[in-house]
């Protein structure tokens, strides 16, 4: 294991793995070594926040990693309610490792950043006529990992360049392929070097 962890930055979970009877017999294990390896772990919920048998396995996951991402639905089955102050206070606690952070994409409303000390709303901004916004929730989360875990910027920073580049996505109207991975560009991040 260590001649794989050896070579990357950070390491990409997506929730739709969790879905697997069998995740938690390697998750555990891999999750000791990056911790004692001091390897960042990212981590996508996707599918496995509405799931309520996997909660007890995402807060395992969530206690050892540094940056998580949540859309707004998944925020609201994860916590089991809708009010951003509730999320954040569920969620907040779950957020061990130094400066982890929960990235909560709102579609229209923008995104929250959940920190152990609270957190902090970041509004969209406004586009006269959406057409398609899929992925942008992929383009902002991509943008706002790299940014924070690898060149060291502020959440704030962070969140802003990834707000104008999932807008600038929904802009030109991209369309995501049937096929479209959103992990895809977090491996392409993670790549061995």
């Amino acid at each position: 294991m260590d001649e794989i962890f050896g070579r990357v930055d950070m390491v990409y979970l997506n929730g739709y793995s969790l879905l697997s009877r069998h995740s938690d017999i390697w998750l555990a294990v891999m999750l000791d070594r990056l911790s004692s390896l001091g390897i960042p772990l990212v981590v996508d919920v996707a599918g496995a926040a509405c799931h309520r048998e996997l909660r007890p396995l995402l807060y395992q996951i969530m206690l050892k990693s540094c940056l998580v991402k949540m859309n707004r639905r998944e925020a609201t089955c994860f916590t089991q309610t809708s009010e951003i102050e509730d999320q954040s206070k569920a969620i907040s606690p779950l957020l061990k490792k130094e400066g982890a952070v929960c990235l909560i994409s709102r579609d229209a409303d923008g995104c929250i950043a959940v920190r152990r000390d609270g957190f902090v709303r970041f509004p969209a901004l406004e586009i006269s006529s959406l057409r398609n916004a899929d992925g942008a929730g992929d383009v902002l989360f991509c943008t706002f990992a790299w940014n924070y875990l690898m060149r060291g910027l502020s959440i704030e920073d962070c969140t802003e360049v990834a707000i104008a580049r999932a807008t600038n996505w929904v802009l030109q109207d991209y369309v995501a392929p049937i096929d479209f991975d959103a992990a895809a560009a977090l491996r392409w991040l993670t790549r061995p070097r």
